[in-house]
């Protein structure tokens, strides 16, 4: 199976500014999944924008190879939940309720393209999240910018 060209390579610049400036009227967020970014863990960098902007909360990165769905379904949730009003922080609590099933995150302080954002630790299959017990599949996320 063929790979997909990204947004920009089929629609050009242009198209990316509108559809980011019609996702923040209608979602106030947008996201960008770059897949083959190495200078993050696992050359993945799924992020958020607008947050910020929109409502004064730092926005979000996943740098774990996820399914494009997924990872949006995960922004998503976060991004919900900053409309609605929840206050997220990089710091050793395990948030709930984000995954949609009995797994926790981790919020951790990153930086991505010059900016400030909390990135999204993902848990091993027993629930762990912190750096010197995750699984080893799992404890690059910690690395990187």
């Amino acid at each position: 199976m063929a790979k997909k060209k990204c947004f920009v390579c089929e629609n050009g610049m242009e198209e990316l500014a509108l559809h980011e400036a019609e996702c923040m009227v209608k979602y106030g967020w947008y996201a960008h999944f770059v897949d083959d970014d190495s200078d993050f863990p696992y050359h993945v960098n799924c992020h958020t924008h607008g947050l910020e902007k929109k409502y004064g909360h730092p926005d979000f990165q996943i740098c774990f190879p996820l399914p494009v769905e997924i990872a949006h379904s995960i922004l998503s949730n976060l991004a919900n939940a900053v409309k609605a009003g929840d206050l997220f922080l990089a710091n050793d609590k395990r948030y709930s309720n984000i995954l949609g099933n009995n797994f926790d995150i981790k919020l951790i302080e990153a930086t991505e393209c010059g900016r400030t954002v909390l990135r999204v630790i993902l848990p091993d299959k027993f629930n762990v999240l912190d750096k010197d017990q995750i699984d080893k599949k799992y404890s690059d996320q910690y690395g990187g910018k």
